[in-house]
């Protein structure tokens, strides 16, 4: 019996709304963009998705705004998106 799954959904990420977006199966993917590729120059930077890095159990993507970085868990983030969970201190049964 072939089992099925449920359809991707995806949800902007708070506080990088219409950057990234996270898919209830725990993918991230970018919007396109323009941004400057040397002096006086833009260009388009297309949408894509992220890719993951592993870190012990857990897998993690790099989100970018106004040339800040921030690694972030890919878990914590669809849990803050599907499940209102909402910062590290809370505790969380997943």
């Amino acid at each position: 019996m072939e089992e099925t799954r449920e359809p991707e959904v995806w949800k902007p990420i708070p506080d990088y709304e219409g950057i990234y977006e996270v898919s209830s199966w725990g993918n991230v993917r970018s919007f396109n963009k323009i941004g400057k590729s040397c002096p006086g120059r833009s260009r388009v930077f297309y949408g894509r998705l992220l890719s993951l890095k592993s870190y012990g159990d857990y897998f993690f993507v790099v989100l970018c705004k106004d040339d800040k970085k921030k690694r972030t868990a890919v878990h914590l983030i669809v849990l803050s998106v599907f499940h209102r969970y909402k910062n590290e201190n809370e505790k969380f049964a997943y």
